[in-house]
């Protein structure tokens, strides 16, 4: 009886910490998908950005010590999780210029259509982000007004668009992203040129070694049949 109550007791413990571990690896994923969410502080206000620049740092911490518990683990990820989500656009005229582009590729779409009104309200919003921008009126505040309005435009378009019976066109110019949205494709965009940048660069190296290499072993197969 005792020996049967130790497997029983030792199989609970191995399960138990089978799925302490399962569950540790997995907000260990989780915190290293927001670490890697890069954020450019020139979009976004010093002071929420050195909100989420002090939960990144303490984040980082966290995940390379390896000796973290679930807890904190879970704590860590919500503290950088709320950081992003608290991120608030600086008053950038470029951010701007993405939301009207955005809208108006929404306005001209042949993926979708729109009741009259919500394409008046698509016009009007686009029209008076345009206005800040044209009269020089962006402010801290103006600027925070114009992210709401667009954002209530686009969970619209979200929930009311009807996409067109047997559109066969190209979806992926036309997501509906919100602004932090944005700013992760545009990384993402980044991310890619770069590495283009790289391979050619790496490509400009390695061609004239290759060439150089294939030169001296035409040069040194001539010497051997001369001198055969």
């Amino acid at each position: 009886m005792k020996r049967t109550f130790s497997i029983l007791l030792f199989l609970a413990v191995c399960l138990s910490l089978t799925i302490t571990a399962g569950a540790n690896a997995d907000l260990r994923n989780q915190l290293f998908i927001l670490i890697n969410e890069n954020y450019n502080p020139a979009q976004y206000t010093a002071e929420s950005y050195e909100v989420y620049h002090d939960a990144l740092t303490e984040a980082l911490l966290i995940h390379n010590s390896k000796k973290e518990t679930e807890d904190q683990l879970q704590e860590t990820v919500n503290t950088l999780r709320s950081a992003i989500d608290g991120l608030v656009p600086s008053a950038n005229p470029r951010v701007l210029n993405l939301y009207i582009d955005m809208i108006d590729s929404y306005i001209y779409s042949i993926r979708y259509k729109y009741s009259d009104e919500l394409m008046n309200q698509m016009v009007t919003t686009r029209n008076e982000l345009k206005a800040l921008i044209d009269r020089n009126l962006l402010t801290e505040d103006t600027f925070n007004a114009a992210t709401r309005a667009y954002e209530q435009i686009i969970s619209r378009i979200r929930n009311e668009a009807v996409e067109i019976e047997g559109f066969s066109g190209n979806s992926e110019d036309e997501t509906l992203l919100f602004p932090k949205e944005m700013q992760r494709e545009e990384e993402n965009a980044g991310q890619v040129t770069m590495l283009r940048i790289y391979l050619v660069a790496i490509a400009l190296v390695l061609i004239p070694i290759g060439l150089t290499i294939f030169i001296i072993y035409l040069v040194t197969g001539r010497k051997k049949e001369n001198a055969n």
